[in-house]
């Protein structure tokens, strides 16, 4: 599979990480948007099939709608970093008026 992809896995891996964050507060989850990703670097243009990755996630920045996460993929017995990025996340208290008004 084609390393960028990397990018789709490592935005549910931060989804995952602000929804049980919010349930670990008492809050709802909410639905987010990916803004932006930058400094994407992959070791190797493709990931191997059957390659088990994992997806390591730290917090550089998070407010109220507004989040910076940096993220790490490890792969291979030594678990060596294969791709890693810094994403810009949105969650809007109320997504589906944004939503409409994008609609409209």
């Amino acid at each position: 599979m084609a390393a960028h992809v990397a990018i789709e896995w490592m935005a549910q891996a931060c989804g995952a990480y602000v929804g049980v964050t919010a349930l670990e507060a008492g809050q709802p989850i909410r639905l987010g948007f990916l803004l932006g990703t930058r400094d994407f670097q992959a070791t190797a243009p493709w990931f191997l099939e059957g390659e088990r990755l994992n997806v390591t996630v730290t917090l550089a920045y998070m407010d109220a709608e507004m989040g910076s996460l940096r993220l790490c993929r490890h792969a291979g017995p030594r678990w060596d970093q294969v791709a890693k990025a810094r994403l810009t996340l949105y969650r809007p208290d109320d997504a589906m008026a944004l939503i409409t008004a994008q609609a409209g």
